[in-house]
């Protein structure tokens, strides 16, 4: 498999939705690749859908695993995360995943600094104000909940955001629901929110 949307200093706007699923090494869990540099290795953005009751085999995470909880309860032995559920495993942990009801994730492999280690889980983030879920060096991680004419923050780095819900719009976008996006440093155009919007967002890290 050819890099997927690798260069970094090209903005990328994609509706993840027009995507098709392709069908992953385990049964019943599928997946629509954002971006990533090989097949089955290294760095990869990922939303991922696990069949009510499919499981993936335990793996490790050499280089971390990075999850937000878009739509029903995912598992591993650490617990049940339902939709709105953040979660940072580091690098050298490992899991054996699995989905009872069947659950969407947006997954991010191999993104970790070398030196940031910090295991986390925020769960109920449907419901939070905004708020910072982590920090570590120039990279932030943020929870964005904005009401009707209020705008994104703007991002002096490097961004990536998804959109879990509402809808931003500027001069040249309408980014709605489902939006996967990436911006490389001073090109995030100003995004205000046309209704109540819930938005993730990574900055600093690449």
């Amino acid at each position: 498999m050819q890099p997927l949307n690798m260069a970094f200093d090209k903005p990328l706007v994609i509706d993840t939705h027009a995507l098709a699923w392709q069908a992953s090494p385990a049964p019943g869990v599928w997946r629509k690749r954002l971006e990533c540099v090989a097949e089955e290795r290294g760095h990869v953005t990922s939303i991922v859908r696990y069949d009510p009751g499919s499981a993936f085999p335990n793996h490790g995470h050499p280089a971390g695993e990075e999850l937000l909880v878009l739509e029903g309860v995912f598992s591993d032995e650490s617990g049940h995360f339902g939709a709105g559920s953040y979660l940072r495993n580091p690098p050298g942990s490992g899991h054996a995943p699995a989905s009872e009801s069947g659950c969407v994730l947006l997954v991010k492999l191999c993104q970790f600094a070398d030196d940031d280690g910090q295991s986390l889980v925020i769960p109920g983030l449907l419901g939070a104000p905004s708020r910072e879920l982590h920090r570590h060096g120039s990279e932030r991680v943020s929870w964005f909940r904005l009401n009707p004419g209020e705008g994104l923050p703007a991002q002096p780095f490097s961004c990536e955001f998804f959109l879990v819900d509402g809808l931003l719009e500027a001069p040249e976008h309408r980014i709605s629901t489902g939006y996967w996006c990436r911006f490389p440093a001073g090109l995030c155009p100003p995004l205000r929110a046309e209704q109540p919007t819930l938005v993730w967002l990574k900055a600093g890290h690449f």
